[in-house]
């Protein structure tokens, strides 16, 4: 039996596993890692989703920076289509600061410095107006992090 080949190519993917990436004490176990490339492998498949592999972006380990995460997501919104499904995936750390008014969540990059997390981490408002404003029609957004539900605000139209 001949299996079904599959071509999507409205199909665009961020994929972000961080894990050796971060430093010291902040390290993760590779599945964090693992799971990003994996996800990838699915969505390139050509028996499964057939994205094309040049719009499955992967940044692993240390090249998820914060200025190659916010580079991505930048092509993102200048380059999708409004008939493409874009799926953004993050697995890394994530937190929180709960003080005064700047209290938010955030994502934390590779580079990440704990110390200096309004300067370091990718905050609420960031992460969400370059997600809000990616042209395409179905835009999925996957956070596997600690605090994740504080860490972006999504369409609700």
């Amino acid at each position: 039996m001949t299996k079904l080949r599959k071509e999507f190519p409205g199909g665009r993917a961020l994929l972000i596993g961080i894990g050796k990436g971060y430093s010291g004490q902040l390290e993760l176990p590779d599945v964090v890692r693992n799971d990003a490339e994996a996800l990838g492998a699915v969505l390139r498949d050509p028996e499964l989703c057939g994205y094309p592999a040049s719009q499955v972006r992967l940044l692993l380990d240390a090249d998820a920076t914060r200025a190659n995460i916010l580079s991505e997501l930048q092509e993102l919104v200048d380059n999708a289509r409004p008939s493409d499904t874009v799926i953004i995936f993050f697995s890394g750390h994530g937190g929180q600061w709960t003080v005064g008014a700047d209290a938010c969540g955030y994502i934390c990059p590779a580079d990440y410095v704990s110390m200096d997390p309004e300067n370091t981490g990718i905050k609420t408002d960031e992460l969400s107006n370059l997600v809000n404003a990616i042209p395409a029609a179905r835009v999925v957004l996957i956070l596997d992090a600690c605090h994740a539900e504080a860490a972006a605000v999504v369409k609700s139209d």
